[in-house]
This record gives structure tokens, sequence and C-alpha cells, in this order.
């Protein structure tokens, strides 16, 4: 094979090719083959006497599965959309600079980016990763970052939003659930502790981001985050559904009045968790692990505290530690050296443990 044949080669099975197909693949799959499928093998079940008439035929429950389809779409590609942006944050906020001013712009030839071209995912496929003007090639961290804030969207609809939020424990339980009764026929106390658990998974991948970069979020955007989310949690209860006293209700009842509640679980849950990861980080400093310089940590630790809960922030962080501590054993056994990031580890902790929430508080 000539190298004019293996270059043409090489450019049909591109990482543009390869993803479109991936995409076009799926689509196939979800909204033709097994509506098909479906139909063809109710052939030869056993029919009703009496045939529903919520009974659909293919041509319908495709329609049904295309505006289900788009509607996870939507929220999955509005996750890449904020973690697109929250890459900006990332690394322009710490240094002083500017994210609302200034326009996008190649890091290496200096000139300006298109819109057509500043697309979250969709860009960086159709131009291969590689600068229009330059060529240069774009760094993957802009794409797989994307790929994580809609993997945290949405994964979150799937498994929270349009089920109800079932993984939540002590959250309102409704008879019905999917796209339909909790987006169309909106069920707002499930829309808002889905935006708000989105938010703060955003937030984490912003701090792990830092974290990787050895930046140091400033002070003023670690008030305004702290103060977001506990104004947020003792403002609507909805948002805050495992308070601290879940399980001492009548003895913590007669101590101190209803209206105080939220506010109590808010600063319990902000203090354990920056307890907890201040206590880590100085057990990894004593020990002289290869962690992060300017960890992001503890605000990542008093964030989680004040949304989820001291319950689950001991689950994260309990398991977090134990993560590390395999971690450092591995560094030791294998006689290598590498940094670890506490807040990347527990971040990943707290995403895996967000879908067992409810299995886990179980244990409370």
């Amino acid at each position: 094979m000539d190298s004019e044949s293996h270059q043409k080669l090489k450019r049909v099975w591109s990482l543009r090719t390869l993803a479109w197909l991936t995409i076009g693949a799926v689509l196939a799959g979800y909204l033709i083959v097994i509506p098909s499928v479906n139909a063809f093998l109710e052939q030869f079940r056993e029919q009703q006497m009496i045939i529903p008439a919520t009974d659909l035929d293919v041509y319908e429950l495709f329609r049904i599965r295309t505006a289900k389809f788009l509607v996870f779409a939507v929220f999955t590609y509005y996750g890449a959309c904020v973690a697109s942006f929250i890459n900006v944050v990332a690394k322009s906020v710490p240094s002083g600079a500017s994210v609302t001013t200034r326009s996008s712009a190649c890091p290496a030839c200096g000139k300006p980016i298109r819109r057509i071209d500043n697309l979250p995912l969709i860009s960086y496929l159709n131009l291969e990763g590689r600068c229009r003007n330059c060529l240069s090639t774009i760094p993957i961290r802009y794409f797989l970052t994307e790929v994580i804030g809609a993997t945290i969207f949405g994964s979150l609809f799937l498994f929270e939003l349009v089920t109800g939020a079932t993984n939540v424990p002590e959250f309102k339980r409704y008879f019905y659930a999917g796209i339909l009764w909790i987006i169309l026929y909106t069920k707002w106390p499930v829309i808002g502790i889905y935006l708000y658990h989105a938010t703060l998974f955003s937030c984490l991948l912003m701090l792990s981001l830092m974290d990787l970069d050895r930046l140091r979020c400033p002070k003023w955007l670690s008030g305004f985050l702290l103060c977001i989310f506990a104004g947020l949690s003792v403002a609507i209860p909805t948002l805050q559904p495992v308070q601290f006293y879940v399980h001492l209700r009548t003895d913590f009842s007669n101590v101190l009045p209803p209206s105080t509640f939220p506010a109590v679980t808010c600063i319990a849950g902000g203090l354990i968790g920056w307890l907890f990861t201040s206590s880590i980080r100085l057990i990894c400093n004593q020990r002289q692990l290869d962690t992060a310089s300017c960890s992001t940590f503890p605000l990542a630790g008093t964030l989680v505290g004040i949304t989820l809960g001291w319950q689950a922030t001991v689950t994260i962080l309990l398991l977090t530690t134990v993560v590390i501590a395999i971690t450092s054993a591995f560094k030791k056994l294998m006689a290598k050296r590498f940094v670890f990031h506490e807040t990347i580890i527990f971040s990943i902790v707290a995403f895996l443990h967000h879908p067992l929430w409810k299995w886990f508080d179980s244990f409370w």
C-alpha cells in the first residue's frame, strides 16, 4: 500500500468519522432497530383478548422515542456547554483574567475562534482536534472536560431526574415517573434537586481542574460558591431532604425550633466536610505523599457537606480515604513517583456514590 492510499485510509477512519458512526449507530439502534424488533416479536407473543388503548404501533413508538431522545440530548448537551465554560473559568479565574469580556482565541496563533468552531464536542470532532487557522493541535483536555460535563448532566438525567429522584433518601416519592410525568408535567422539586446536584458536580469538576493545574481557587470565588449553595439549601427545603436530625427528630425538636433545622443541617454538613478533608490533607502532608500543593480539597468537601449532608459526606470521605490508601500503596509497590490529586479522587467517588446514595444512607 503506497503512502497516498495509506493517508486516504487514515482520513476515512479518522476520529471524526468514528465518532459520527458511533452516534449514528446509537441513534439507529434506539429509534429504529429496537422498536422494529419489539414489533416483530409481538407477532409471536400471546395476544390479549382485549387490546389496551395504550398499545402503540412502530410509527408511534418511533415518535415517542425520538421525543424522549431529543429531551435527553438537550439536557446532556447543556452539560457539555457548562463544562466548556468551566474549562475557561478554571484556567482564567485563578490568574485574574476575565471570563466574560474576552473572546475565545487559539492559544497557539492567537486568532479568534469563530462561533461555528466553538461548539462543545461538535467543533472538536469536526476540526479533528486542530485549529482551523494554524492547524495546531487543540489539547484533548477541552474535549474530555466537555465529555465529562455531558456525562454529569446526562447520567443525572437518567438515574435522578426521570426517576423522580429515587436515588435521593427521604425525598418525596411520585406515583408516576419518566420524561412525560416529571419534565412535561413539570415536577419542580425534582427539577430543582437535579439542577442543584448537577451544579454541585460541575463545581467539583472545576475544582478538580484547578487542582490538576495546581492553581488556588480565589477567596472571592470560594465565598461565592459557599454562599450560593448554603443559601439555596436553607431557602428551599426540598433541596435538603436528608437533615442532620433525621433519625433523632423527636430529641432535637425539643431542643431546637424547627425553623433552625435547615441552617443547622447546612452548617453541620459543611463543617464536617471541611474538618474531614482538612484532616486527610494534613495526614497526606505528614506522610509526604505526592499530592497537589495547591489543593482545593477542603472547599470541595465543604460544598458536598452543605449539599448532600454530613451522612453522605462522611461515607464519601471514608471511601475516598480507602482509594487514597490503595493509591499510596500502589506507588510504593511499583516504586513510581506520580502526583495524585485528592480533589479529583474525591469528586469521582462522590459522583459514583450518588446513584447509590439511598442505599448508603440506609446504614446510618
